[in-house]
């Protein structure tokens, strides 16, 4: 059933209710919904929250239609409590922008954003991401082709933020979501640039000696709240992603957030030690140790790079596959005693098989003829 938040009369789903111009919205959703909830009401005058996705600790994520086009995009607004720390709301303005510089496949896409006159939030309206994030995938084992593609997808995504000057900061599984697209093959979507970094920017959003991101994932210089955080420390959470795809757990772990970072900083760098049953590439061997060295100027220095050197990888592993599933070809000797592959039978090896077949053919006559005479 379906009823109004505003004056609880009943109606249609979605439908607008003609008492107070709210929207009619599911009872049960309604019932679950913590105070201060937008449910029913126009946002920016189009944008209705249907259903809570998701609650943290600055604002709310809703499952919203576009009226009157009926589209499905996420919602997400900063809670009231926030709406008067200039600093936050500097930074959720900052993540629209940083989306708005961008238009690519594997990056999340705004659709509009702004300040509602009539409830006094701040939104972004973004697409509608009906899928579940990379740190599910990773708890099931993952085959070399599905981890190359995931980690080239958010290479892509890395390329395109740091041709824009924008440092994602907080790179993590959890920010990394997979859909399908309408062909039904699987494309990593990089989302949440809440703590992005825009080149240029004339306002600076943190301070010095304060870490922004998340331990697992986080830069040693992130770590140690250095200024002037670079595109390698994207490239170090994608290391450290694309470790722990392959290895199946992060390389540094701890008790708690400080003893994490701690690691970041001053453990040694573990080997790379695939899970059972996978076998990568010495390659991406070297792009995973390469990517998660201490100091940034030793990794890749943007996406653009780790992105060019998964094309590669990802290429070699398509023709390996390639090669497996091709049908064995005759093989003839090059000069210098090299086999090569004839991709078929040429006129003299015809012409020797031929012979060989005759010459076995008189053979198996004479033994005949021979075992006749001995009878």
């Amino acid at each position: 059933m379906a009823i109004c938040p505003s004056c609880r009369s009943v109606g249609e789903l979605g439908a607008d209710c003609p008492r107070d111009g709210f929207v009619y919205v599911n009872e049960a959703v309604l019932a679950s919904a913590p105070d201060g909830h937008l449910l029913g009401q126009k946002i920016g005058g189009k944008f209705v929250p249907m259903e809570l996705l998701g609650e943290g600790g600055m604002g709310y994520i809703y499952k919203a239609v576009q009226k009157p086009v009926g589209r499905a995009v996420a919602l997400k607004v900063l809670k009231d409590d926030f709406m008067h720390d200039s600093v936050i709301r500097d930074r959720f303005l900052r993540e629209a922008e940083a989306i708005a510089r961008m238009s690519h496949r594997n990056i999340v896409m705004l659709f509009d954003s702004g300040l509602d006159e009539r409830t006094g939030v701040l939104y972004m309206a973004m697409e509608f991401l009906n899928g579940k994030p990379v740190s599910q995938e990773m708890r099931q084992q993952l085959s070399l082709r599905r981890v190359v593609s995931m980690a080239l997808g958010i290479a892509n995504a890395l390329a395109e933020a740091h041709k824009h000057g924008i440092i994602h900061r907080d790179l993590k599984p959890e920010n990394v979501f997979l859909v399908r697209d309408e062909d039904g093959k699987e494309v990593p979507k990089v989302l949440d640039f809440g703590f992005a970094r825009l080149q240029g920017a004339t306002k600076k959003l943190t301070q010095a000696g304060i870490a922004f991101g998340t331990p697992h994932y986080m830069a040693p210089e992130q770590a140690m709240g250095l200024e002037g955080v670079t595109a390698a420390a994207d490239v170090y959470a994608l290391g450290i992603m694309l470790f722990e795809m392959v290895c199946g757990d992060v390389p540094y772990d701890g008790n708690n957030a400080m003893e994490v970072m701690h690691k970041q900083v001053n453990a040694p760098i573990p080997p790379v030690v695939p899970r059972a049953g996978l076998n990568p590439p010495a390659r991406l061997v070297r792009l995973i140790e390469r990517s998660i060295q201490k100091e940034p100027e030793d990794r890749y220095p943007d996406g653009a790079a780790v992105q060019a050197e998964l094309l590669a990888i990802h290429d070699e592993i398509e023709s390996m596959g390639l090669a497996v599933s091709q049908p064995m070809m005759p093989m003839t000797m090059a000069p210098g005693g090299s086999p090569v592959n004839t991709g078929g039978v040429k006129t003299q090896q015809m012409l020797i098989l031929i012979g060989g077949a005759v010459v076995f053919a008189v053979l198996g006559l004479a033994i005949a003829l021979i075992i006749v005479a001995l009878r």
